[in-house]
C-alpha cells in the first residue's frame, strides 16, 4: 500500500461512517474539508464542518527479504471539528461529534491492514468563531516493494 492509498483507505472510512450519523446530530450533514484539497472560499463559521490531515511520523524497513521488502509506515490521522458558538448547544454536539469520529477509527482496522491504535479527543479552546476539538489517531501500514 502506498501512502495514496492508504490516506484513501483512512479518510474513505471517516466518509463513509460519519456524516449520516453526524447529520443525527446537527440537522444536516458537516461539510468535510481534506488536506491538499480544500476550497478557496472559507468554510461559513455559522456551520459544523470538520478537516481531515494526516502526518508521516516513522517509516523503516522491516524485512530484507528479496526481491520483496516489507516497509512499516507510522504516523497521525487528524481530525479536526469545528462547532459554531452562535448555537447555544454547540459544545454538547462538538463532543457528540467528537466521540462519533473517534468510534469511526478507535479498535478498527482497514481493508487493506491499515490498524489504528490510541484514539483521543483533544478538546481545544474556542477561537471566537467556533468551538473545536481534535480526534487524533495513531496509524500503522505496511508497504511492499
Amino acid at each position: 500500500m502506498t501512502l495514496d492509498e492508504a490516506i484513501d483507505e483512512m479518510y474513505g472510512m471517516f466518509f463513509t461512517n460519519f456524516p449520516t450519523p453526524a447529520a443525527v446530530i446537527v440537522g444536516y450533514a458537516p461539510e468535510l474539508r481534506w488536506q491538499n484539497n480544500q476550497p478557496s472560499k472559507l468554510p461559513d463559521t455559522s456551520k459544523y464542518w470538520c478537516r481531515l490531515s494526516t502526518q508521516s511520523v516513522v517509516s523503516g524497513q522491516k524485512t530484507l527479504a528479496s526481491p520483496k521488502r516489507r516497509f512499516q509506515h507510522d504516523g497521525l490521522l487528524f481530525v479536526q471539528l469545528f462547532a459554531p458558538t452562535s448555537d447555544t448547544q454547540g459544545q454538547t454536539k462538538l463532543n457528540q461529534l467528537a466521540e462519533l469520529a473517534k468510534n469511526v477509527y478507535e479498535g478498527k482496522a482497514t481493508a487493506g491492514n491499515i490498524w489504528f491504535r490510541n484514539v483521543r479527543i483533544v478538546p481545544l479552546s474556542a477561537d471566537g468563531k467556533a468551538y473545536r476539538a481534535n480526534v487524533v489517531s495513531e496509524y500503522q501500514y505496511d508497504e511492499i516493494k
